[in-house]
């Protein structure tokens, strides 16, 4: 039984041995694929975020492109609006609408003339009014260097019946510019001089000199009145175009306010509206820049976007297949651990049995020890009584013989 419990106990060390160094490596494995494991979560919680990210931005950049693209529609629209308007008034400039009949003609058969004075000056958009009302049918004045051009015109429009037309030479017009208006008196009644107010080439400064020189640009009829008695030889017209000459005579009445018709009003719109499609022009290269840089970068966000919900997708895949791979590692570590507490069960069971067993060999020992001297006790004492038996017989004998 000693043999046998000796043999069970080294087998049950040698394979308590065994588990707990597969249990070793186990654990190793164990802490391997845990470690993995949280490497690939973070890797799949970076993705993760990086998809997030990506996803806001998407959004963002989709509704900054829906507003660009209302943007964008409407500033067209306003452009595609003031280019026809544009192209509207040009056509009109170009065929001279609002000039008569023999202007147009002395214009479009002549070399020698210049232009028209309302093509020659320039007038703010406040003062257009006024200054129509002042100039009047001059603004339609043809305008030529020499008066033999200005003759050989009307002999043309004469010859061919195409109308009457107003000519001025510029040589003709020589001697000494109308006095000067003191411009520090007109404050008085809200006043300037129109001839400040408009501006021109030097060749035509002449002829402009004469015409506005003595004409002064007040706020209404009141204050030209007031200016009118202090200074009667002036003329004043009002913004809105209303006219008080030197001589008493008022004129003025409300148009159809048609700016197309307007010679100045028109030229300040045309300059006004090339000026706003440059900026409408900028501002649609822009925001079509813009648009355009929006939408390349929303396709590299969602190609980007779709490469990184793939991988995230593979990280979840590979996580969930080390996670099933780590519960069954920790399962048979569970196992390999009941095994071990059932051998070293086993080994303690056997160790109580092997200490039980020495007890009672030595038990058994200490009774062997004592039966022997009790052996040899009893041996002496039967040599003893053998020979008192010897002894008896010899006497017996020699009784027999008496």
């Amino acid at each position: 039984q000693k043999r046998g419990n000796t043999v069970r106990l080294e087998k049950l060390s040698s394979e308590k041995t065994q588990l707990e160094e597969e249990e070793a490596k186990l654990r190793e494995r164990l802490g391997q694929f845990s470690s993995d494991v949280e490497d690939r979560k973070s890797t799949a919680q970076s993705h993760r975020g990086t998809v997030e990210e990506r996803q806001q931005r998407l959004a963002d950049l989709q509704e900054r492109l829906v507003n660009l693209t209302v943007e964008l529609d409407d500033l067209l629209r306003v452009q595609a609006e003031k280019r026809s308007r544009l192209n509207v008034l040009k056509q009109l400039q170009a065929s001279n609408e609002g000039v008569s009949a023999g202007v147009q003609a002395a214009i479009r058969e002549s070399e020698a003339a210049l232009g028209l004075l309302a093509d020659q000056i320039r007038v703010p958009g406040e003062h257009v009014a006024a200054v129509e009302a002042a100039l009047g049918r001059h603004l339609q004045l043809v305008i030529t260097r020499q008066a033999t051009d200005a003759q050989s015109i009307l002999a043309s429009l004469n010859e061919g019946k195409k109308g009457r037309a107003d000519i001025v030479a510029l040589n003709l017009i020589s001697g000494g510019a109308p006095p000067a208006i003191d411009t520090a008196k007109l404050g008085e009644f809200g006043g300037v001089a129109a001839l400040g107010q408009v501006g021109c080439d030097a060749a035509v400064q002449p002829l402009l000199d004469r015409l506005l020189g003595r004409l002064v640009i007040v706020p209404d009829l009141d204050a030209a009145m007031r200016g009118r008695e202090r200074h009667s030889d002036l003329d004043f017209v009002t913004s809105a175009g209303e006219l008080l000459s030197r001589h008493g005579v008022f004129s003025g009445g409300r148009g159809n306010g048609n700016t197309s018709a307007s010679l100045l009003a028109r030229k300040n719109e045309i300059a006004g509206l090339e000026k706003e499609l440059e900026g409408l022009g900028g501002n649609v290269d822009e925001l079509s820049c813009e648009k355009g840089d929006m939408q390349g970068e929303q396709t590299s966000l969602q190609a980007g976007l779709q490469q990184e919900q793939n991988e995230l997708r593979q990280q979840e895949v590979s996580i969930a297949s080390s996670e099933g791979e780590l519960k069954a590692l920790e399962n048979s570590q569970r196992v390999l651990a009941q095994k071990i507490e059932g051998v070293t069960f086993e080994l303690e069971s056997l160790a109580g049995q092997e200490s039980e067993g020495s007890g009672k060999r030595d038990q058994l020992a200490a009774e062997l020890v004592s039966l022997e001297e009790r052996e040899v006790a009893n041996s002496t004492l039967l040599g003893e009584v053998t020979g008192v038996v010897e002894g008896l017989r010899g006497r017996r004998d020699v009784a027999n013989v008496e």
